[in-house]
């Protein structure tokens, strides 16, 4: 199961570094740039999803300090898994959670200051399952803000989707303020 995790963080990983090169095609000028007054720039939507992946680790690592018992991943985590991926490919907006909404997100940024903080929250994500004790392989430690514990897998199934959201969010907006 480890091994799984590891390698479908390193795929997830690629696909992060596919946008981050196919961004830097474009002035830190149309990065910056909003298609309207009440959107995200695409520097503003990577930066979301950089902070988003962070603040996930970072509850994690907080909840592993403590030391408590995790449910087992099983059935229900897959049904709440399955709900979120659901929701990800509707088409209407949701209001970012505020930890990872408008009050952390800078106005005007760079593709490098971008890419340093979300690269390296991806390597720790990597050393993190590359260290995490096999006894908590099959446990729902993350719980999702709006679904609820989910597995590790769930995890990496749910950084991919809500990826796969906000990449066609950020070309949308390049396309729009070329």
């Amino acid at each position: 199961m480890k091994e799984k995790l590891i390698l479908q963080n390193q795929t997830y990983t690629k696909k992060v570094q596919g946008l981050l090169s196919e961004m830097a095609t474009y002035s830190e000028q149309q990065l910056n740039a909003k298609a309207d007054p009440k959107s995200w720039s695409a520097l503003q939507v990577a930066q979301h999803l950089a902070v988003s992946e962070a603040s996930s680790l970072a509850y994690v690592r907080k909840k592993m300090a403590h030391t408590q018992t995790f449910p087992k991943a099983g059935i229900a985590e897959l049904a709440r898994s399955l709900f979120i991926r659901l929701l990800l490919f509707q088409p209407f907006k949701f209001k970012a959670p505020p930890v990872v909404g408008n009050a952390v997100l800078t106005p005007n940024n760079t593709l490098e200051v971008i890419r340093q903080q979300w690269l390296n929250t991806r390597h720790d994500w990597q050393e993190f399952f590359e260290t995490m004790p096999r006894e908590l392989e099959n446990r729902a430690v993350f719980k999702h803000p709006r679904a609820g514990r989910i597995g590790w897998k769930h995890v990496l199934y749910f950084f991919s989707d809500h990826f796969d959201r906000h990449r066609q969010q950020i070309r949308k907006t390049l396309k729009k303020v070329d």
